[in-house]
């Protein structure tokens, strides 16, 4: 990237944050209810450290042997937990995502058409209404786009083993991780099409980093029980309002 380009992220990425953060701060809920689930399991890690059972979901498959397919971002997320009110915190962690997400779309586009590209996360939020609403939640799915985002730079810029390591911190962070090898398997496929060169190293290092996560997961086996079944949680928290969630997940989750 050009010393101007790189100029233009770095405001960029300050304005974004002093934009995120008084628009999160005044939000007077977390969107959804799996934002206060996610705060509630945070919590539950600054308090107790490491967790083999929620104590607050007993009825469910959570309660007995809890699975957490999500482990890296409730780690990352506990921080935020403790100060006395957790929902700011969580609003605090919400606006720096958005300032990551920001700073990273404008990164790889500026890197691509120059410093115009840093006006690639407005166009996005402008144009997509499913980019915007997805952002409202504090899910892991993004930081599953940071991870994803990254992967796909490093596959075009040929960083293997950085496309490795993206690989192997989705199935510790997110439940959809198979993306990124079924990605990799396309852009192989695309290469060939193209009549370029066989690149193994595009399509294993993605693959090698996938399982290598799945069994460093401090959770696995549990993972993968957990993810099949549907939870009483699950189902439970869809049928209540956000309020609701908020309540029970910030009170009971202690």
């Amino acid at each position: 990237m050009r010393p101007g380009g790189a100029v233009a992220v770095c405001a960029a990425a300050l304005l974004a944050l002093a934009l995120s953060l008084p628009a999160a701060l005044r939000l007077p809920l977390l969107y959804d209810s799996d934002s206060y689930f996610h705060l509630a399991v945070a919590r539950a890690y600054r308090e107790r450290g490491a967790i083999d059972a929620l104590d607050w979901t007993r009825l469910s498959v959570l309660g007995p042997g809890f699975g957490d397919k999500e482990y890296l971002f409730h780690r990352a997320l506990a921080p935020f937990t403790a100060a006395a009110d957790a929902e700011r915190g969580g609003k605090i962690a919400l606006a720096l995502l958005w300032t990551l997400v920001a700073g990273a779309i404008a990164a790889l586009a500026a890197q691509a058409v120059g410093p115009w590209g840093v006006l690639a996360p407005l166009l996005l939020a402008a144009t997509s209404a499913n980019f915007a609403h997805r952002l409202l939640a504090l899910r892991p799915e993004i930081g599953a786009l940071l991870l994803l985002l990254l992967a796909t730079w490093a596959a075009a810029s040929r960083r293997h083993a950085l496309l490795g390591a993206a690989a192997l911190l989705l199935p510790l962070s997110w439940t959809g991780f198979l993306v990124l090898p079924a990605l990799a398997g396309l852009w192989f496929l695309l290469e060939l099409a193209r009549g370029g060169a066989r690149r193994w190293a595009t399509l294993l290092w993605p693959l090698a980093g996938t399982v290598a996560g799945v069994l460093l997961h401090p959770r696995f086996p549990r993972t993968w029980r957990s993810g099949r079944r549907r939870t009483w949680t699950t189902s439970a928290l869809s049928r209540c309002s956000t309020s609701g969630a908020r309540s029970c997940l910030l009170t009971r989750g202690r």
